[in-house]
This record gives C-alpha cells, sequence and structure tokens, in this order.
C-alpha cells in the first residue's frame, strides 16, 4: 500500500497549541495527525516542525497526483512541485510544497506520496 509522508512548520510556543494546530489541519484533509511527532526548528524560535507517514488507499500515480491535491485544497490553494509522479518498475514517488496556507498558524506544508 502506498504511503504519504506529510511534514511542515508550525507557528507555535507550546506543545498543546501546535497540537491543536494539527487537529484543525486533520480536521480539514480527513486525516488523523495526532501521531505527528514535534520537534523545535533550529535557529527558529516560536517554530516547530512536524512529521508524520500516513498508509494512503490511493494505489496508482496518476490516482495519487490528482487525490492528494483535492484532499489538502481547503488549506492550500498552490502547490510547488518539481513534476509529476515518475513511474519505474510499477514503482512511483512524487512531492507537493506549498508555503501559503489558509490555516493560521502553518507555516508550510510538504506531502510526499510513494509506492512501497
Amino acid at each position: 500500500m502506498p504511503e504519504v509522508l506529510i511534514s511542515g512548520y508550525l507557528h507555535t510556543r507550546s506543545e498543546s497549541a501546535a497540537r491543536r494546530i494539527l487537529d484543525r489541519l486533520g480536521r480539514a484533509c480527513g486525516l488523523d495527525l495526532r501521531a505527528a511527532s514535534l520537534t523545535p526548528r533550529p535557529g527558529q524560535p516560536g517554530e516547530v516542525g512536524f512529521l508524520l507517514t500516513v498508509p494512503w488507499a490511493e494505489t496508482t500515480a496518476r490516482g495519487a497526483w490528482f487525490d492528494l491535491p483535492a484532499r489538502f485544497a481547503s488549506v492550500v490553494g498552490r502547490w510547488s512541485t518539481p513534476g509529476p509522479p515518475v513511474e519505474t518498475e510499477g514503482r512511483w514517488d512524487f512531492a507537493l510544497t506549498s508555503e501559503r496556507t489558509s490555516l493560521p498558524g502553518l507555516i508550510c506544508l510538504t506531502v510526499e506520496a510513494r509506492s512501497t
């Protein structure tokens, strides 16, 4: 089953506030993000990084390429990407990044999808 690595940075000074932002992000995209790990961003007081890997039901590169932006559309309107997914020998991966989100406290978001 493919998996998606969700990461980014939050503008917050406490773990409880970071968890609240992640809860709002999770509700917006229909994912449970409670298990995300949190780490202070070096040299950036008041910023916390988060990281979480979740299984993804979409099994094709094309399906995931269209499903992921739609899933996060209420939070991210525009993504940056180096290009569409490349499939080699039945395996594929791609990444989407946004430094502009509509969710207060969410500084940037990266979503990396890969087949396993």
